[in-house]
């Protein structure tokens, strides 16, 4: 199992203002990530990330964090129809809110990527499917490869990528 190929991380961020009825002030993130899929071989991945916010307070230096926000709770993915290409993954947007205004010292994304086996692929989203809020949906059986018992034996390769804004 190899790290990503030539992973990129790009992002965007905006600071809106709260309205008369709201007294506070928030950040928008959004990340994209790209990476060169290995050819001629299953590969399965996982992204996850944070955006940060680093404020000084009065006296105080203050980091607030917030998720990065993909389509799942599990952002698993595989190349099966993407063998060979770059392939590009989106966050949607993310959130930093605060009403105490501070001096703006520092504003990051940070980004994980997993290249992983087929066994944490099929686990996580096995979780995914497991966690649909749908009343009308049927208990899910979720992923496991431990022979006579229940868990999953897996790896993953993590590549971390940084970008200040």
């Amino acid at each position: 199992m190899q790290t990503a190929l030539n992973p990129e991380l790009s992002g965007k961020f905006l600071k809106q203002e709260g309205g008369s009825v709201f007294d506070f002030e928030q950040y928008v993130f959004r990340a994209v990530t790209k990476w060169d899929d290995q050819a001629n071989e299953k590969n399965f991945y996982r992204v996850s990330g944070q955006c940060l916010i680093t404020r000084k307070l009065q006296s105080q230096v203050v980091t607030d964090t917030a998720e990065l926000y993909f389509s799942k709770a599990f952002a698993v993915l595989n190349d099966f129809d993407k063998d060979g290409t770059r392939i590009s993954y989106s966050s949607s947007d993310s959130y930093i809110s605060y009403g105490e205004e501070g001096e703006l010292l520092a504003k990051e994304l940070r980004l994980n990527l997993y290249v992983t086996d087929e066994a944490y692929y099929q686990y996580h989203n096995s979780v995914n499917g497991a966690m649909d809020e749908s009343p009308f949906k049927e208990p899910a059986v979720v992923y496991t490869n431990v022979k006579g018992g229940l868990g999953v034996v897996s790896s993953y390769r993590k590549t971390e990528l940084k970008l200040a804004l």
